[in-house]
């Protein structure tokens, strides 16, 4: 749990900055909405809020229960897909900056009111909404990051492809393994680069970490990336 607020921090405190907004907030929004980013759209989309319908012509298209008139429906919607968590967050705010209602949670220093606000400019429809993100904020302490004005740690290097905002571990698949395979081929390791985080992908990620002094736990988490794939 700890690490998934670690992951979040770099974008949050970036949106913080840029839109003047509660980190706190935003951090307690995406556990309460992903279950500490184990949702299925966290995962397969980077969609930390459940925001339907396209970014820059990228959905995820899933079957969801809803209610129609009182009765429960199995229905097929799309939920934008975004590159990184840094543009799921920004979108978000985006569309708080859309409405005039939300203007309160803007400037406020208070994560209580802030949540409050947010309750009732009517973003959810879950009367203990704002209790809940309060809550989790608290037992938390995230409170601590409202005041950061910036990175809790230093700048990452540059890197030639912005960490995709998941973990990337033993029974991980997709492009995101292949370009991490390819990444490392680069440096004269021999794997098959075909998208599946096997045993041998993680032994040579422990490799490349020892070789860098990382933790060498075998996952591809945000520092890695950003050593592996640096300019």
């Amino acid at each position: 749990m700890e690490n998934f607020i670690e992951l979040m921090l770099p974008y949050v405190l970036k949106v913080q900055k840029e839109e003047n907004i509660s980190a706190s907030m935003l951090i307690a929004q995406s556990i309460l909405e992903t279950g500490w980013g184990e949702s299925f759209l966290a995962k397969n989309a980077l969609n930390l809020f459940g925001i339907k319908g396209s970014y820059k012509g990228q959905s995820i298209v899933i079957r969801t229960i809803e209610y129609v008139e009182g009765e429960e429906r199995v229905v097929s919607s799309a939920f934008k897909r975004y590159p990184t968590w840094y543009e799921s967050i920004k979108d978000l705010v985006e569309f708080y900056k859309r409405g005039t209602r939300y203007a309160p949670i803007f400037g406020e220093t208070d994560y209580k009111k802030a949540c409050s606000a947010l309750q009732q400019a009517g973003y959810a429809s879950d009367p203990k909404y704002a209790e809940k993100l309060i809550g989790i904020i608290e037992r938390n302490n995230l409170a601590k990051y409202d005041t950061m004005s910036g990175m809790p740690f230093p700048p990452p290097v540059k890197v030639s492809k912005p960490y995709p905002g998941e973990l990337i571990k033993k029974g991980s698949k997709g492009m995101y393994v292949v370009e991490v395979q390819k990444q490392l081929n680069k440096l004269n390791f021999k794997l098959a680069e075909d998208g599946i985080f096997g045993a041998k992908t993680e032994r040579t990620v422990r490799t490349f970490q020892q070789m860098k002094g990382l933790s060498a736990d075998g996952v591809v988490g945000s520092k890695t990336w950003s050593v592996l794939f640096a300019n």
